[in-house]
């Protein structure tokens, strides 16, 4: 996925709810990816932007009261993607949170890469199911049910990971 821009937007919506956007492309043409909403939005963007800042890897490139838009580092775009699978439907942030930051931190060497190949399978996968079989085009490139297997197998193969990590110590 190299050669891409990565960008992570928050919108906020009325009555103080927040949209997560995770988009990949150019600054004017963009594809969202993975759209997440609800009463958490806001809370896990700014932890997200708070970590990637840590990093020197999110750069703001429009700030108004309603949206806040950043680029993300290339070499990490792909990572925040998965990490953004990861959150669908989660129920615990702060897990994926710790996670995000010990991979960050070089805990779990090698994952970076597991990762975004995840990313680039939901995608691709998402690419050929919407074609063959003629759905109808969703708000994302990843549709619901890509989202779901994606989102599922990717919390399973982290939960497995940080568990074998802790009796180990390491990997």
């Amino acid at each position: 996925m190299e050669g891409r821009a990565y960008y992570i937007l928050l919108r906020i919506k009325n009555r103080g709810i927040g949209e997560i956007l995770f988009n990949i492309g150019g600054e004017i043409d963009t594809t969202t990816i993975i759209r997440l909403n609800g009463k958490h939005a806001i809370g896990i963007f700014k932890n997200l932007i708070s970590l990637l800042s840590k990093q020197g890897a999110a750069v703001p490139v429009r700030i108004t009261d309603r949206e806040k838009v950043y680029s993300i580092r290339e070499d990490l775009g792909p990572i925040i993607g998965a990490y953004m699978l990861l959150l669908r439907r989660a129920r615990n942030y702060a897990k994926w949170h710790s996670f995000l930051e010990e991979l960050l931190d070089e805990k779990y060497p090698g994952v970076a890469s597991v990762l975004t190949g995840f990313l680039e399978m939901a995608i691709e996968f998402s690419k050929t199911r919407n074609t063959s079989m003629k759905m109808k085009r969703y708000e994302t490139t990843l549709s619901p049910i890509v989202l779901d297997i994606f989102s599922t197998s990717l919390k399973h193969f982290v939960n497995r990971l940080i568990s074998i990590s802790r009796r180990k110590h390491t990997l």
